[in-house]
């Protein structure tokens, strides 16, 4: 997510193919528009998508 910027990455960049984040809390306000950027990495080299929009 990119904005509302709160730091956090969803990644399995370095894990197996079942991964899960540790990330369980900080709630967004019902209505928050949010972004979130998706990005396909290999090594040291990225590839990331427009923007998508949504709401919390």
């Amino acid at each position: 997510m990119i904005s509302p910027v709160t730091g956090r990455v969803a990644t399995t960049h370095g894990h197996s193919a079942t991964y899960y984040s540790d990330w369980n809390s900080g709630n967004l306000a019902e209505g928050t528009t949010v972004y979130s950027q998706l990005c396909a990495a290999k090594g040291t080299t990225e590839d990331c998508s427009a923007a998508y929009s949504g709401h919390a």
